[in-house]
């Protein structure tokens, strides 16, 4: 029966997170900066013009993953016929849902079993709906939660060797920072970002806002 009752706890919470996502994006999402950053490439993509997404001019200060995630369910949208706003709303979802999906795996790797119970829906919900978050949300840059939930996940997946983290906006970057510092079994690599060197940024002018952070795993924590 304890077999059967944990996975039930991880749906119900995987599905608190959709649901608070849903939420945060619809009630707290503003266009922002959006028009004039992703909104492009975003719906290039959504209307199957791949060409056009990798060439619209100014092109997207952000990794090619958050505009595929967000494509999708701006292209729903538009088949709805809706408008920016809820076309915007909707792209935000899923970076929302990987915030309250890193609190699940965070719950399920750090947390005792026996600890949980309401403190689950606590962290889920924080991991949605943070300041951070929300004020990503309303100013229009949802991949910023996005990209500081994959950059946080991939440092709890690597439970062994050297992480490096690249962040691409100062949210990320803060986030990055914190959870590397203070995690008891990593020991920090650089004690400031590593930034591209001017050459790199002329053949790359996207790289040009990229902070590298790593760290090293300590084995006696491994």
């Amino acid at each position: 029966m304890a077999g059967r009752a944990r996975p039930r706890g991880v749906v119900g919470l995987a599905a608190l997170a959709v649901l608070s996502a849903i939420g945060v994006s619809w009630y707290r999402g503003g266009l922002g900066d959006y028009p004039h950053d992703a909104a492009g490439a975003v719906d290039a993509l959504a209307g199957g013009h791949v060409l056009r997404a990798l060439t619209v001019h100014p092109q997207p200060l952000m990794g090619p993953i958050a505009i595929l995630a967000r494509a999708p369910f701006v292209a729903a949208g538009h088949a709805f016929g809706a408008g920016s706003l809820a076309s915007y709303r909707l792209g935000a979802i899923p970076c929302l849902v990987a915030a309250g999906l890193l609190g699940v795996v965070l719950l399920r790797t750090f947390a005792p079993t026996s600890r949980r119970g309401a403190v689950s829906i606590v962290v889920v919900l924080l991991a949605v709906a943070s300041p951070a978050a929300t004020s990503a949300v309303e100013l229009g840059h949802p991949e910023e939660v996005l990209c500081a939930a994959l950059s946080v996940l991939a440092v709890v997946a690597a439970m062994r060797g050297r992480i490096v983290v690249i962040a691409y906006h100062s949210l990320e970057d803060r986030i990055a920072k914190r959870f590397l510092v203070d995690e008891p079994s990593l020991r920090a690599v650089t004690r400031k970002p590593v930034r591209p060197a001017p050459d790199e940024v002329d053949r790359n002018p996207r790289a040009r806002s990229a902070r590298l952070r790593a760290a090293d795993r300590i084995p006696e924590a491994a």
